[in-house]
């Protein structure tokens, strides 16, 4: 965070690259963008555990992860919403190639005061 504290006053765009999964991981990252003026946009990167799970064997050293911890963080992934505040929402996947393929996540309906993507 102190990071990005720093980086959006000197007028620096910031990525973060974490699975962030839930609501309540993206809400600080979302709320210092908005203290920013920044622009504030997600990417939900579409994937299978057995996809992962492959990937994550090809890993070393601490950058592999108990296959646990894939499974766990499916368990508590929420999709992301505009409701969030994000500005622009995309889903991207890996495609041929290993390009990936992006696209505009669609836009909200809200019925009865819920998003239904």
């Amino acid at each position: 965070m102190q990071l990005i504290e720093n980086a959006l006053p000197a007028g620096h765009s910031v990525a973060v690259d974490n699975t962030n999964p839930e609501v309540l991981d993206r809400k600080p990252l979302i709320d210092i963008g908005r203290t920013y003026n920044a622009q504030i946009i997600g990417y939900y990167f579409e994937s299978t555990v057995s996809d992962c799970l492959a990937r994550n064997q090809k890993r070393s050293g601490k950058s592999q992860v108990p296959d646990i911890a894939i499974y766990a963080t499916l368990k508590k992934m929420v999709l992301p919403s505009y409701a969030e505040g994000f500005e622009r929402l995309f889903s991207a996947r890996i495609a041929e190639n290993f390009t990936f393929e992006v696209k505009t996540w669609p836009a909200e309906k809200v019925i009865h005061g819920q998003s239904d993507i």
